[in-house]
């Protein structure tokens, strides 16, 4: 990325460049010195060399308002994968010792999650000890084979379970026995198995909190539910604030012309103010001075839009005169 930049920012044809490359994407933004979206599709073919015919059937391209929106929802999460889906915003409050009973795909796919989250210890427990340290290795954990799983279940905080096992492998007298030691300190049992690895029964107990595949399901199309609510209003505010920012960058394009309305008015003042001061300073009468002064200004500063409105009354432009009327503040029927 940095070699991509430091091309980007050396090039005749780029005003400004940023880029935006995850796991899942890569975007260019950028304000070209010609608006011809073909400059940048050449140069980010000719950097990667590929084909630039090819590139061009894989990508998408916005301009103006569009990229504008289209850059919003990407900073907010309406264009991920997973809708809404945030950024780590600190680091976890607290660690909890986990229990993965398994060592297939699944279990292996939670057991990388959770080592991202620096849980205090992870445990695997499986039938064959030599594939669960296989695992095990991978995320720095601890071994036990499924025997030993009543001895140690008392030691953890969060069982996750996903076995290929016909018949449950953890039962409601054996979750008893772990709460006992545990002094009732709660348990979270998941399981993700088909079918069932912990007894339904489990969840009957005060300190144990149970779930299965069903019930994540549910907790799932409530989120998903919930985000879909939520990105309808974040995409109203995204439009609102598209048409602020554009009207921001309108408001750029009038800086220069108010600068130089206001230093011709700073002129005629200057020079009316002076000629003033010329007569005070000569002894002409201070009333007369005050409103010849009063009347030239006057007419100064109403000498352009004067003209504007009747050349506009004169072409029969209705538009224009409203228009008119609306700059200087004339309130008529």
């Amino acid at each position: 990325m940095s070699e991509a930049l430091q091309q980007l920012s050396g090039h005749a044809d780029f005003n400004e460049a940023v880029i935006v490359s995850t796991c899942n994407r890569t975007e260019i933004y950028c304000s070209l010195a010609q608006q011809n979206s073909q400059t940048l599709l050449a140069w980010l073919a000719s950097f990667h060399g590929l084909d630039e015919q090819e590139l061009s059937n894989n990508i998408y391209c916005h301009e103006g308002n569009q990229a504008i929106n289209h850059l919003m929802r990407v900073a907010c999460g309406l264009d991920s994968l997973v809708l809404g889906e945030p950024q780590i915003l600190g680091q976890i409050k607290q660690a909890y010792n986990v229990l993965l009973i398994g060592a297939g795909e699944t279990i292996e796919l939670v057991a990388k999650h959770l080592y991202q989250n620096e849980p205090q210890n992870i445990t695997v427990a499986n039938r064959t000890i030599e594939r669960a340290r296989n695992l095990a290795d991978e995320v720095s954990a601890d071994v036990i084979a499924l025997a030993q799983l009543p001895e140690r279940l008392h030691n953890a905080d969060i069982i996750i379970s996903s076995t290929a096992s016909t018949l449950p492998i953890i039962g409601k007298g054996v979750v008893e026995q772990a709460l006992k030691q545990r002094r009732n300190k709660p348990m979270l049992f998941i399981d993700i198995a088909v079918p069932r690895d912990i007894e339904s029964q489990v969840g009957e107990l005060d300190a144990a909190y149970l779930y299965s595949v069903d019930d994540l399901q549910t907790i799932v199309s409530e989120n998903m539910a919930a985000r879909e609510q939520a990105a309808q209003q974040a995409q109203i505010i995204i439009t609102e604030r598209t048409k602020e920012f554009c009207m921001w960058m309108r408001s750029l394009d009038s800086v220069g012309l108010i600068r130089h309305y206001r230093n011709d008015v700073q002129t005629i003042k200057s020079e009316l103010v002076e000629r003033a001061v010329s007569q005070l300073s000569s002894g002409k009468d201070a009333e007369k001075v005050i409103l010849e002064l009063a009347n030239k200004l006057t007419n100064r500063l109403m000498h352009a839009p004067t003209r504007a409105i009747q050349d506009a009354a004169k072409k029969g432009e209705v538009a224009q005169l409203n228009q008119l009327k609306k700059m200087l503040g004339i309130d008529q029927e």
